[in-house]
């Protein structure tokens, strides 16, 4: 099979789960899945230490603050404070939080989460 038969036939079996797929009902839920606290997110100022987490392919950016919370970066948010890992920085965001569940159903915990940051302050050399 040529790359681009094998690229159509994967368009092809997309297409045809998705069109399958239940779609969802807007009135149904308040957010997205696991979602905690749907609607207008909350802005929050976070001063902490910017910290990588895991390994590559697939490294996590978070911010530590001084109480112990750790606040999960998306990724291409989380690329502008990789000069800053291991120094405390002050950032605003929209925060919002998404409940972590287990394959067997059970609750992991509660992952906090920072979107459309801004560096409100540089760390000191």
């Amino acid at each position: 099979m040529t790359a681009s038969g094998g690229a159509f036939l994967a368009l092809m079996l997309l297409l045809s789960r998705d069109a399958g797929a239940e779609q969802p009902n807007p009135e149904a839920s308040a957010g997205p899945a696991g979602i905690v606290n749907p609607g207008e997110p909350e802005i929050v100022r976070v001063r902490g230490r910017v910290r990588l987490v895991g390994s590559e392919p697939f490294p996590e950016i978070y911010i530590s603050d001084e109480n112990g919370v750790d606040w999960h970066l998306e990724r291409r948010e989380g690329r502008a404070l990789l000069p800053y890992q291991q120094r405390i920085i002050t950032v605003e965001g929209q925060a919002d939080t998404l409940e972590l569940i287990l394959a067997n159903g059970e609750t992991a915990g509660v992952r906090r989460i920072l979107r459309n940051i801004r560096i409100q302050a540089e760390p000191a050399e």
